[in-house]
């Protein structure tokens, strides 16, 4: 981090010349990036000047490889000045730049798994609920929160979990709670999970998890996830993030061997459109099922029936 850490003070040393960011309010801040981002904009067009070919209606002039890296450089300088501008630090970028890298690479796998979705033997499984002890993190949230002792008889799924609890107040609630990374890093998982991800890759099958959970708007939300995974060693291969993930995975891998679901609403929409849905028993999802849903008490015993 050495290197790193030097650039980030020669632009803070620099930057004390336009902005006091011991004082500067978050408005003061955000108006000085304004600038920053009008002058970055500038600068690539000089980077592609130094290319010397990139106009495909002009003649390409000598490219200029000393003038190529300063402008790149300039460029460089910018991006750390939106950094420096709130604080951020070298560790902090460089920890978020792996996490973003480690997504992109992944997603780039995804992507090319659900453009050939009929070459595979491909399973879908639900993140929250199925994998992830989701809901008990948010309750234990709410419970700390409220000084409440609410339990997971009290949940109920859909968008109103604790019709007691005021609107305004537990929208806010759902907000701190997805802020601070308590629904993408800090959940737990099921003992089963490990063991039945692993098993199903073994048996030849490709998993693609299901979430509908709101990364747009919270933007670690996704690498957090990824990292959850990968730190229980979950077995994947692709992801579907979408508000309505069941509707999404049956059009892209409409020849899905199962799914395996936490919704009863959810398992008995796919079930009837003819698909075999493993409905993991929990107690917010009591209620008659179609025939092609089955009910587990845990993950081994899909392993066990199919």
């Amino acid at each position: 981090m050495d290197r790193l850490d030097t650039m980030w003070a020669a632009q803070e040393k620099f930057q004390k010349n336009f902005i006091n960011l011991e004082t500067a309010t978050f408005p003061e801040r955000v108006a000085f990036l304004k600038e920053i981002l009008l002058h970055l904009v500038s600068e690539i067009d000089e980077v592609l000047d130094a290319t010397g070919v990139w106009k495909q209606h002009r003649l390409p002039t000598e490219p200029h490889h000393s003038g190529l890296i300063e402008e790149l450089v300039d460029l460089i300088k910018y991006v750390i000045a939106g950094f420096v501008t709130f604080d951020i630090t070298a560790e902090q970028m460089f920890d978020e730049f792996c996490r973003k890298s480690m997504v992109v690479e992944a997603r780039y796998k995804w992507e090319q798994l659900l453009a050939k979705p009929e070459d595979h033997k491909i399973i879908a499984v639900d993140l929250d609920g199925v994998l992830a002890k989701y809901p008990e993190n948010w309750i234990e949230f709410i419970n700390r929160e409220l000084d409440a002792e609410y339990t997971l008889d009290d949940f109920i799924f859909g968008a109103i979990q604790f019709p007691d609890i005021p609107r305004k107040a537990y929208y806010e609630l759902k907000h701190r709670f997805r802020d601070l990374g308590k629904e993408s890093r800090y959940v737990q998982v099921f003992p089963d999970a490990w063991n039945f991800t692993n098993t199903m890759r073994e048996r030849g099958y490709k998993i693609i998890i299901l979430s509908a959970r709101p990364y747009q708007k919270y933007k670690r939300m996704q690498s957090d996830t990824v990292s959850w995974m990968h730190g229980f060693g979950l077995a994947y291969d692709a992801f579907i993030w979408d508000t309505e993930k069941h509707t999404r995975i049956l059009s892209t891998v409409p020849g899905m061997e199962f799914m395996v679901e936490d919704s009863l609403d959810i398992a008995n929409q796919v079930a009837a459109l003819g698909y075999q849905v493993f409905l993991r028993d929990r107690p917010y999802n009591q209620g008659e099922t179609h025939e092609k849903v089955s009910r587990v008490s845990g993950l081994e015993e899909i392993l066990d029936r199919w």
